[in-house]
């Protein structure tokens, strides 16, 4: 019997009592999803004995994968569908130790991720910093004032990672394509819930607002950037090992905090994509005005 108890931060509860990934029946699913619809995210605890496989094969039971990969030395054989972010050389040290920036996954791609699963293999403990932290997008906009959901509905960004201060130039999509640009929605609708939301307010790949100059879309994205991840619309997860985040990605933003590069830190991640595509592809270079 699963147990999901609040995590007494905005967003999210905790999971336990599922044995193990491989043993999830379809009734485990569905209250799992549930709490996802109500929750936004859901922390699966103890799930300390799962392989690569199970992590992606459990995946593979919310939806369809996104796929990317990368050089084939910093995959793992058996499942080359999972992105490994470690700080070890080994798996090309994606993302190392220092902070990631605000994000949603995906959301310059047409059908983006409407969910993202992230287990930690082996993180840092609690004092050594690495927490992940997330920010409820449906409650932001829901605090909004009137006049500003009238200014920004309707708006579309046009959003790309070719933009994006990570670098990650080896980072394709599974066709062997350049990761594309994209034209989508600053507020959207989230089927899932029923609820309006804020959509990807991060800085990391979003380029500027249509029909708006960088420098007035850049205020009115920070502005609401500021607004969106205040202490009370968020939650900052502390690693245990064997922890499994599972999290609506269309309502929410997630970062990391960096932590002691003298740590290791090894996660597997795996995107979900959205049904529909609700994000028309740019296939002009980077930097042409739209």
């Amino acid at each position: 019997m699963l147990t999901f108890t609040p995590t007494g931060a905005a967003l999210g509860s905790i999971c336990t009592g599922l044995a193990g990934l491989t043993t999830a029946t379809e009734a485990d699913l569905e209250e799992i999803q549930a709490h996802l619809r109500s929750d936004l995210l859901v922390v699966l605890r103890g799930m300390n004995q799962s392989t690569i496989t199970d992590f992606r094969d459990f995946a593979r039971r919310f939806g369809e994968l996104n796929q990317y990969y990368r050089p084939g030395q910093w995959n793992d054989p058996s499942a080359p569908e999972v992105l490994i972010f470690s700080n070890l050389p080994h798996y090309g040290n994606l993302a190392g130790s220092g902070p990631l920036d605000w994000h949603s996954n995906n959301s310059y791609c047409q059908r983006v991720a409407q969910y993202a699963l992230l287990y930690g293999v082996r993180t840092p403990a609690p004092e050594r910093g690495g927490a992940t932290k997330f920010a409820d997008l449906q409650a932001a906009y829901e605090a909004l004032d009137s006049q500003v959901k009238e200014l920004i509905d309707g708006l579309e960004v046009l959003r790309s990672v070719k933009k994006t201060i990570y670098k990650y130039s080896d980072l394709k999509e599974a066709a062997g394509d350049p990761i594309p640009s994209g034209i989508g929605p600053l507020v959207r609708q989230n089927e899932r819930t029923g609820r309006r939301t804020l959509y990807d307010v991060g800085a990391t790949v979003w380029v500027h607002i249509l029909g708006m100059s960088v420098d007035d879309s850049e205020r009115l994205r920070k502005q609401l950037f500021e607004h969106a991840t205040q202490p009370r619309f968020r939650y900052d997860h502390r690693w245990q090992q064997g922890d499994l985040i599972i999290w609506d990605n269309v309502s929410t933003l997630h970062g990391r905090d960096g932590f002691d590069a003298a740590e290791t830190r090894l996660c597997w991640e795996l995107d979900i994509k959205d049904e529909v595509a609700t994000v028309r592809p740019l296939h002009s270079e980077f930097g042409e005005k739209v």
